[in-house]
């Protein structure tokens, strides 16, 4: 069996083309996020996919389905039941992005499961639920609020009498009202707590 690693997309996601020597025939696992691309390295390697294999939902792996479903429409994709989704879009980091399940011809697959692609017989030895987890918290965006600084937090009650602050990572929307603000700007006026004893 040959296997070729590529790195794809923004965040370097590693693609795995696997296929049995002097085959065509080959299987795609994780194709990244730029299929188009995938696509076209495949082609010019005279190589035709003949599934799609997700070892998880992150937007970086699954988002060169797409590109790869415009060369080959019918192109299985086999991945955890856990993975597909509930909707046809899932937000991540502010920004909309399909679901595995959104993809159509998708065939879930699990522990102790096996397929044969490209003549290679595969089987699902484990499976462990990947997902994005935030930390974030009214107490970490308020410190991040009073980290702006006296001059800051004064312009947002100036000129806006409070202030909205959304996650990046989870899209949580934390709303501040003047009130709010005016108590975390007088946190800076307090006098910083004493440090261990015997420091300076």
């Amino acid at each position: 069996m040959e296997i070729s690693v590529l790195r794809l997309g923004e965040l370097g996601t590693n693609c795995y083309i696997f296929r049995q020597e002097d085959s065509p025939k080959c299987g795609v696992v994780d194709p990244g996020d730029h299929g188009e691309q995938l696509a076209k390295w495949l082609k010019d390697k005279g190589l035709e996919p003949e599934a799609v294999l997700l070892t998880h939902r992150h937007f970086d792996h699954i988002m060169g389905v797409p590109g790869l479903r415009a060369a080959w429409p019918e192109l299985p994709i086999y991945c955890h039941p856990a993975d597909l989704g509930t909707g046809d879009t899932v937000t991540m980091f502010g920004q909309s992005y399909p679901t595995v399940r959104s993809f159509g011809n998708v065939t879930p697959w699990k522990e102790g499961d096996r397929i044969t692609v490209a003549g290679v017989e595969l089987e699902v030895l484990e499976t462990t639920p990947i997902e994005y987890r935030c930390y974030c918290s009214e107490e970490r965006v308020s410190r991040a609020l009073i980290s702006l600084g006296r001059e800051e937090l004064d312009k947002l009650i100036r000129e806006q009498d409070g202030a909205e602050l959304t996650c990046q990572f989870c899209d949580r929307v934390y709303r501040y009202s003047g009130d709010q603000l005016r108590a975390l700007r007088e946190e800076l006026d307090q006098p910083a707590p004493p440090g261990p004893e015997g420091a300076e």
